[in-house]
C-alpha cells in the first residue's frame, strides 16, 4: 500500500464529502521494518486491547500507530511519522525460537 493510498483511508477521503462525518473516525495503522504501510483497520471508536491484537495478528512484526482524520495534513507528515518510529526496529530484541 502507498503512502497516499493509507493517507487517503485514514482521513477518510476514500467517502465522499457529505458521508464523511459517519466514516470510521480512529484507526491504526501496521507499518513493517522498511516504512511500508501493510494494513490500515478503521473503527467508529477508540480501539480496544482485542482489536489492536487482532490487528497485529494479521501483520505480525509490524508496528501499529494510532490515527485519526485530522492528526495529518499532508501524506508527507504521515510518512515523516512513520520514518519517525522506524528507530523502535533497530531496538526490537529478535524473537526466540521454540523448541
Amino acid at each position: 500500500m502507498t503512502i497516499n493510498q493509507a493517507f487517503e483511508l485514514i482521513t477518510n477521503l476514500d467517502y465522499k464529502e457529505a458521508h464523511r462525518r459517519f466514516a470510521p473516525q480512529h484507526g491504526l495503522l501496521q507499518f513493517n521494518s522498511d516504512g511500508e504501510v501493510v494494513g490500515v483497520s478503521r473503527y467508529k471508536t477508540v480501539p480496544n486491547e482485542t482489536e489492536q491484537k487482532e490487528a497485529l495478528f494479521k501483520h505480525p512484526g509490524c508496528i501499529q500507530i494510532f490515527t485519526m482524520p485530522k492528526w495529518f495534513v499532508t501524506a508527507d507528515e504521515l510518512q515523516e511519522r512513520i520514518n519517525k518510529d522506524l528507530w523502535i526496529f533497530a531496538h526490537m530484541k529478535p524473537r526466540k525460537e521454540e523448541k
